[in-house]
């Protein structure tokens, strides 16, 4: 059985001829190997053209310009490809000596439609290597593919290692760019389209492909089809599994740590790409306003959790470089940040990325850490000159009973413990905590006093109302709040409180500066 190869290149100079001769030196020799030059114009036209002179297998296609399109789709492949198993080697790649041998051994031997085999990948950057295998052979029919989808999913998101029936090849409708918009991952859009028309596949547990990684550019331009190809393949990996029944919950979840990895990888293009704080945010909204991103944030899988948590960081680091957050961005934070939406500002965002723990709490939603990690700077006065952390308190806090008018500094210092307290709603043991420091020491402090006599008031505990009152009256007297402190002895009198020594102390000490 004749196999065709096909290569594209461009500029592939340094590797090609690696890459030609682990083809012409297979131990399985019916082939045909379509070589295509793409325009090259650094000298790998000439090797290509003197190996085509050496060996009548190779068929030679020369394009003038390197366009964005598939060189082998289905005319290329009517018109030249002649063999009945078909497989693709990219032009910096390789392949093992016994790589057709035994692929088109394992094709008969199973009666499969496709064969994949693992690959050795190679890092360029960091001269390293590891494998991409399956742990044992699999063979599965057609109505296996939907409840094994996640055992072969990575194997057909690439086209190369792969040996495939020429007649799926002809007779798949392989989606274009054009077509579907998709700038990234045709290869798995064509994988699932040849899947979509076979009857059984094998993946075998050898490596016999080599994959070069090669570093990406650390700066380039961003192109906003990466976020949009995420979303379609997630909805073409619906679409194939859909003819098999209700998609499972194993399969979606895998589906979602596919799709949220995918996301990762655009995420990392955005971070390095020359957009503006402003274009990055468009990019991150589209991404969060997706239901299948709202589904997918809910899934306390690990690798999901890290990827959102990547992305919420980038999120704020758009967010602080802004002199306010777009009011468009409202809905999204309360559907991410149910508890914790209020607290997001351009402030709070650059002191989260100055603060760990509060950027991590921040991103988990969790209001009670929050707020400890808010009080931790203020009792140890950090960057009191930079963010008005009071502020930023109270935007968590802004519809609390009791704490949604505090914002002294001194309080927040001070007694941080209390105010946690009062958020977590346990206002009787923040009473018996005041009141026993009231019966221990002098408080000058009018907040303090003001939400002890409203916590009293609002359990009812007569006593403690009439103690904090008489407490707030001693205040006023020693800051000299005459009126103040009249005020309260008056009320204290109306209620019927009779005097004793403190406070005929107090209204002699007033009667007497007030004459």
């Amino acid at each position: 059985m004749k196999i065709t190869i096909v290569t594209q290149a461009y500029n592939a100079k340094k590797y090609i001829e690696q890459c030609i001769l682990s083809v012409l030196n297979q131990t399985y020799t019916n082939l045909e190997y379509i070589l295509i030059d793409n325009g090259s114009d650094d000298g790998t036209e000439n090797i290509i053209r003197k190996y085509a002179q050496q060996d009548s297998r190779i068929k030679y296609i020369r394009f003038e310009e390197n366009m964005v399109c598939v060189r082998w789709d289905k005319p290329t492949l009517d018109k030249l490809g002649t063999g009945e198993y078909f497989t693709v080697l990219d032009a910096d790649d390789w392949l093992e000596p016994d790589y057709l041998e035994q692929m088109i051994l394992l094709a008969q031997q199973t009666d499969s439609d496709i064969v994949t085999t693992g690959s050795v990948m190679h890092f360029v950057a960091e001269n390293c290597v590891s494998d991409r295998r399956s742990e044992k052979r699999l063979v599965l029919n057609k109505n296996e593919f939907a409840y094994a989808f996640p055992d072969y999913h990575v194997y057909f998101r690439a086209v190369w290692a792969k040996l495939i029936r020429m007649e799926i090849i002809k007779n798949s409708i392989v989606p274009t760019a054009e077509e579907t918009g998709v700038a990234y991952g045709l290869d798995t859009l064509w994988c699932f389209a040849w899947l979509r028309n076979s009857n059984k596949i094998c993946v075998d547990n050898s490596m016999l492909h080599h994959y070069r990684i090669h570093p990406k550019s650390v700066s380039h331009k961003y192109d906003h089809r990466q976020s949009y190809s995420d979303l379609y393949l997630f909805n073409d990996a619906l679409d194939f599994l859909s003819p098999y029944g209700p998609i499972s919950e194993n399969n979606l979840l895998f589906l979602h740590v596919v799709y949220s990895n995918a996301v990762n990888d655009t995420l990392n293009n955005i971070k390095s790409s020359s957009l503006t704080a402003s274009e990055k945010l468009e990019e991150y909204y589209k991404i969060l306003e997706r239901q299948v991103t709202k589904a997918c944030c809910k899934r306390t899988h690990e690798d999901i959790t890290n990827n959102k948590a990547m992305l919420f960081t980038e999120m704020l680091k758009a967010f602080s470089e802004l002199e306010a957050i777009p009011p468009k961005w409202n809905e999204i934070l309360s559907f991410y940040f149910p508890k914790c939406h209020e607290a997001f500002s351009t402030r709070s965002a650059k002191l989260a990325l100055m603060e760990p723990v509060l950027l991590k709490e921040l991103i988990n939603d969790n209001p009670i850490s929050v707020i400890k990690a808010l009080c931790s700077p203020i009792v140890q006065n950090k960057y009191s000159k930079q963010f008005d952390l009071p502020q930023i308190l109270q935007s968590l806090t802004q519809n609390h009973p009791l704490l949604s008018g505090i914002s002294d500094p001194t309080f927040l210092k001070k007694y941080s413990g209390i105010y946690l307290l009062l958020y977590q709603d346990k206002y009787g043991d923040a009473l018996n905590i005041m009141t026993d420091t009231l019966l221990k020491e002098k408080v000058n402090n009018e907040t303090f006093l003001q939400t002890y006599v409203n916590i009293a008031a609002l359990l009812e505990q007569v006593d403690e109302f009439i103690f904090g009152k008489i407490k707030t009256a001693g205040f006023y007297l020693s800051e000299k709040r005459l009126d103040e402190c009249r005020e309260i002895l008056y009320d204290l009198q109306e209620m019927g409180v009779e005097d004793n020594e403190e406070i005929s102390n107090m209204k002699a000490k007033l009667n007497e500066q007030l004459s």
